[in-house]
């Protein structure tokens, strides 16, 4: 009885070492998706804020251009 009960103690211990490792790569595996996900977003906002500042740009130049045309034309 107490070689079964040693056994059982042994594979419960091995069970939970297992599920130990297991929970520390789901947390690993977790920290790094988020650390993905901040530098997609980050990515995101660079995009965004190059895609405006260009924008402006071609804004700011049009309009430059158009009062050189009136002041040409004048």
């Amino acid at each position: 009885m107490t070689m079964k009960r040693d056994e059982t103690k042994r594979v419960k211990s091995k069970y939970k070492e297992k599920m130990r490792e297991d929970k520390k790569m789901d947390d690993e595996y977790e920290d790094e998706r988020r650390l993905r996900l901040r530098s997609y977003s980050y990515n995101a906002c660079d995009d965004t804020k190059q895609y405006a500042q260009a924008q402006t740009i071609a804004v700011s130049d049009a309009i430059a251009a158009s009062c050189c045309l009136k002041m040409h034309d004048q």
